[in-house]
């Protein structure tokens, strides 16, 4: 999968279950907010970008 900014957070945890842990230690919802995309849920829970997304892929 190639992740970017626009991508919703929730088709990242669809695609590899195991990026929840790294969306979960920065406070970031992908079940409820599962369709906000990547950059606006680093932005809503105030975290930097999420390790240059090499956490999650």
């Amino acid at each position: 999968m190639d992740i970017n900014l626009n991508t919703p957070v929730g088709d990242i945890v669809k695609e590899n279950f195991r990026s929840s842990q790294v969306l979960d230690k920065y406070n970031i919802d992908f079940c409820c907010g599962g369709d906000v995309s990547i950059e606006d849920a680093c932005k809503k829970s105030k975290t930097a970008r999420v390790g240059g997304y090499g956490s999650i892929n």
